[in-house]
């Protein structure tokens, strides 16, 4: 019997990332997947797509395994931590387990993605958790940085009414 292909196993490895099944990963990568293979040689890595389906479980077996923690993905040159720190509504909220991991394995604070923003920015203007927000400042990530359109991440969080993350960087001065 012929051992499967390397695409297969790209194949069968994103599968198991987008199911959340990270006893699969293990398995596929100790089978030879490439553990920053990327479907038809473009899009994200394994650890771009589990950090943006919010799975920590799978984020830290990807890590465990060697997974590049600067890797971009295709559309919007985010990283893994980009991905870790964005959610597109309340129900995705869960996210700071995969950003602890990233953080806690090297990953970037300031990494810039495609327009200029670092994953605090996008955390900013997004449902993430202030867990997550706190846990980028922790780690140094800087609240001044703007991006291409001159935007900080109090701008974006302002914007966008979140003003709970505002607070938590906003430390007014002496009178």
């Amino acid at each position: 019997m012929e051992a499967p292909s390397s695409e297969v196993l790209c194949r069968e490895l994103h599968r198991a990332v987008t199911e959340g099944n990270a006893d699969s990963v293990r398995s596929l990568i100790q089978a030879g997947a490439g553990v920053d293979s990327r479907l038809n040689g473009s899009g994200g890595t394994p650890l771009v797509q589990a950090a943006a389906m919010g799975h920590a479980a799978v984020v830290s077996a990807l890590i465990a395994a060697g997974a590049d923690l600067q890797a971009l993905d295709g559309a919007a040159g985010r990283s893994a931590l980009h991905w870790a720190a964005f959610a597109h509504n309340e129900r995705e909220r869960g996210r700071a387990a995969c950003v602890r991991a990233l953080l806690a394995a090297g990953a970037q604070p300031d990494a810039l993605d495609g327009s200029g923003n670092t994953p605090l920015l996008v955390a900013a203007a997004s449902w993430t958790s202030q867990e997550c927000v706190s846990l980028l400042l922790a780690a140094g990530a800087s609240v001044h940085h703007s991006n291409i359109f001159r935007e900080t991440a109090l701008h974006v969080a302002a914007a966008a009414n979140f003003n709970s993350k505002v607070s938590c960087w906003w430390q007014p001065g002496p009178p």
